[in-house]
C-alpha cells in the first residue's frame, strides 16, 4: 500500500513534468510567433522554396485566397525549379508573365504546386485537395522518370502529408493502392491539421524533407535565410548565378552522377505493374469527373546526352510516349509532346532545364494554355 510520502512524491514528479511541458510549449509558441512575424516566413518560403513540400500549406492558402483566374502546375523537380534554376525562374512563372503581358490576362496567376521527387500518386492527392475549389486550368507534367523502376519500386506515394490534404474518396483509393497503414494515415491527418495552424511544425521538415534522410536541395539556402536576416542575395535573389546559365552544363556532370542517372532510368515498368500509370488514370478520371480543363505535356528530354550515355532505351521511350498518348487522348484531352522542344545545350542533366530552357518551355506552353483558357 502506497504511503502518503510516496503519493506526495508522485504529485511532485507529475508537477515537474507538467511545468517542463508547459515551458516547452511556451518556447515553441514564441519561436513560432518570431518566425511568422520577424522573418515574414510565409513570403520567405514562397520566394525561396516554392518547390518544397514544406511550402505547400502556404501555397494552398495563397491559391484559395486569389480571386482571379488560376492555373495550377502539377509535376516534379523538372518544372518546380531545382539545382540549376531558382523557383521563380521556372516555367510556371514565366508562363504567367507571358499570359499577363501578351494575352492580357492581368488577373491570372500561375501556382507552381510541383514538388521534387513527387509521384503520380502524389499528384492525384494534390489534385484532390483542389477539386472543391478547382483552378481554371491544370497543367500536368509527364516525366518518364515517374514510370521507371527506380521510382515505382520505391513508393506509390512518397509524401504521406499530401494524403492528409486529399478528400476522403481519393484518400481511400490511394491508401488501397499504396498500402498505407492506419498509423501512417493518422499521422498524416494530424500533421496536416497542425501544419495549417502553426509555422513551427513547418520549419522542422526543412531539415529532413521526406523523414527518411533525403534533403531538399534548397534547404541550405532557406535555413540561411531563417537564421540570418541579413541575406538579401537569398531573400531577394536577383537571378541564378552566371555559372548556372552557361550552356551544356550536363557535359560537366561527374561520372558518379551519370551512373546514378543510368540506374534511375534503367527500366520503364510495364503498364499493368506500374502504380504511376494507375494513378495517371485516376488523375485523368478526376479531371473529367470534376470538369477541370487540363493541358498535359511530356517534359523535354536531353536526347543528345541520352545518345551519348545510353541512359534511357530510345525504343522503350517511344513506346512509353505512345502509351501515354493513348491514355490521355482516350479521355478527350490533348497531349503535347515537348520531348524535343529544348536544345541539349540548355539542360543541366537528362531532364532538368537551365533558365534558358525554362524560357523555351514557357514559350511552347503559353499558347496552348491561353487557347484552353479562352475556350
Amino acid at each position: 500500500m502506497a504511503q502518503p510520502r510516496d503519493i506526495n512524491n508522485y504529485f511532485k514528479i507529475a508537477g515537474r513534468i507538467l511545468r517542463i511541458g508547459l515551458t516547452l510549449f511556451a518556447l515553441v509558441w514564441l519561436l513560432d510567433w518570431a518566425l511568422l512575424g520577424y522573418f515574414d516566413r510565409p513570403n520567405l518560403l514562397l520566394r525561396n522554396q516554392t518547390a518544397s513540400i514544406s511550402a505547400m500549406p502556404y501555397l494552398l492558402e495563397d491559391y484559395h485566397d486569389h480571386q482571379g483566374r488560376r492555373v495550377a502546375f502539377l509535376g516534379s523537380s523538372v518544372i518546380a525549379g531545382n539545382l540549376y534554376t531558382l523557383p521563380q525562374e521556372a516555367a510556371p512563372y514565366l508562363v504567367e508573365r507571358r499570359l499577363r503581358g501578351e494575352y492580357g490576362m492581368t488577373n491570372l496567376r500561375a501556382f507552381n504546386l510541383a514538388v521534387p521527387g513527387i509521384t503520380m500518386g502524389d499528384c492525384y492527392l494534390l489534385l484532390s485537395s483542389l477539386a472543391d475549389d478547382p483552378p481554371d486550368l491544370v497543367v500536368l507534367t509527364i516525366n518518364v522518370k515517374f514510370f521507371c523502376s527506380y521510382v515505382v519500386d520505391a513508393a506509390a506515394i512518397r509524401y504521406s502529408r499530401l494524403w492528409g490534404l486529399a478528400r476522403p474518396k481519393e484518400r481511400d483509393c490511394a491508401a488501397a493502392r499504396s498500402g498505407f497503414s492506419r498509423r501512417q494515415r493518422f499521422e498524416s491527418l494530424l500533421g496536416n491539421s497542425i501544419a495549417r495552424r502553426w509555422a513551427m511544425p513547418r520549419l522542422l521538415p526543412l531539415y529532413n524533407e521526406i523523414i527518411f534522410g533525403r534533403q531538399n536541395p534548397l534547404n541550405t539556402a532557406l535555413a540561411g535565410n531563417v537564421l540570418s536576416a541579413s541575406a538579401p542575395d537569398l531573400v531577394e535573389p536577383a537571378g541564378s548565378p552566371d555559372f548556372l546559365r552557361q550552356p551544356d552544363r550536363w557535359r560537366r556532370l561527374e561520372p558518379g552522377r551519370v551512373d546514378l542517372l543510368r540506374t534511375v532510368y534503367e527500366q520503364i515498368v510495364p503498364v499493368e505493374e506500374n502504380s504511376n500509370f494507375f494513378f495517371l488514370e485516376q488523375v485523368l478520371e478526376l479531371l473529367g469527373r470534376e470538369q477541370i480543363p487540363a493541358v498535359v505535356y511530356i517534359t523535354p528530354l536531353n536526347s543528345e546526352f541520352n545518345n551519348q550515355s545510353g541512359l534511357l532505351d530510345p525504343t522503350a521511350y517511344e513506346q512509353f510516349k505512345r502509351q501515354i498518348a493513348v491514355m490521355v487522348e482516350g479521355r478527350g484531352i490533348g497531349l503535347l509532346d515537348l520531348s524535343d522542344a529544348v536544345p541539349g545545350q540548355w539542360f543541366g542533366d537528362l531532364d532538368h532545364l537551365l533558365y534558358p530552357g525554362h524560357r523555351i518551355l514557357a514559350q511552347r506552353l503559353a499558347g496552348p494554355i491561353a487557347a484552353k483558357l479562352t475556350q
